[in-house]
Parts: C-alpha cells; sequence; structure tokens
C-alpha cells in the first residue's frame, strides 16, 4: 500500500512489533533514476521523527564494451577501435581500462595502458616492440 506524503511515499509493510533491519522496494523502479529514502520509528505514544534521508540512483552494472579492433599499425605502435557499451547499466560511465599483454602469446592480459583516458573510441598504443604480437583487452 502506497499512498503520497509531500514528495515522499509511504511504504507500509512488514510486522510493526519486528524491527526490520531492511526492506526491499522492487515495484515501480526506473533504471537510471534517483530515489530518496527517509524512515522514522512509531511507537505506542506515537511517530518519532523522520531520519536524514539519502538518495540512492537505481542502477547497475554497465554490460562491457565492445570487443577492440584493429585500426592500423606501424613498426612500434597499433592503433585500436574501441567501441563502447551499449548499456550503461542507469548510471553514467566514466571510464574504461584498457590492458594489453607482454607481447609473447603466452602472458596474461594484465597490464594496464595507464596512457589511455578512458574516454576515447579511438588510440593508438606506443612503445611496443617490434616483432611481437600483442593481445588487447577493453
Amino acid at each position: 500500500m502506497a499512498q503520497t506524503l509531500n514528495d515522499f511515499i509511504s511504504i507500509v509493510g512488514g510486522d510493526p512489533h519486528n524491527l526490520q533491519n531492511y526492506f526491499v522496494v522492487t515495484r515501480g523502479i526506473q533504471k537510471g533514476a534517483d530515489y530518496t529514502f527517509r524512515y522514522r520509528a512509531i511507537n505506542a505514544v506515537g511517530p518519532g521523527p523522520w531520519s536524514d534521508s539519502v538518495t540512492i540512483k537505481a542502477a547497475t552494472f554497465p554490460s562491457p564494451p565492445g570487443k577492440p579492433y584493429y585500426i592500423s599499425s606501424t613498426s612500434t605502435t597499433i592503433t585500436l577501435g574501441l567501441p563502447p557499451s551499449i548499456d550503461n547499466g542507469g548510471s553514467k560511465i566514466l571510464l574504461n581500462k584498457l590492458f594489453r599483454d607482454d607481447g609473447n602469446l603466452s602472458s596474461d592480459i594484465d597490464i594496464e595502458v595507464v596512457d589511455y583516458n578512458g574516454k576515447d573510441q579511438e588510440y593508438t598504443v606506443t612503445n611496443l616492440t617490434i616483432g611481437f604480437v600483442y593481445r588487447f583487452v577493453y
């Protein structure tokens, strides 16, 4: 049962004689929207004052970005295309990370390309070794 209370909607439910540590809202939530919550205790005398409020964005993890793809190269650089995520999960994506391996086809792809700004959809990786084959994860 919900009723409008100024700018808040009153959520009524649960056992009033049991101090619940949490309450889960599962209906009417829109991904990307901000929701503000507050609560108060009620006893036999009546309701106490409201708590401070907290605002929470209804969001989840973004979908993975697209696979990096080859654009061009020189003897010591590779330019990659870096497609964005299709779904931001309801919140602006702040940055992406780009990783590479050692170029020997057997090491982990765990070297962060620290010069990549996390936003550009095209990036040139520099200072690579001639003759090595590199793998990338975005």
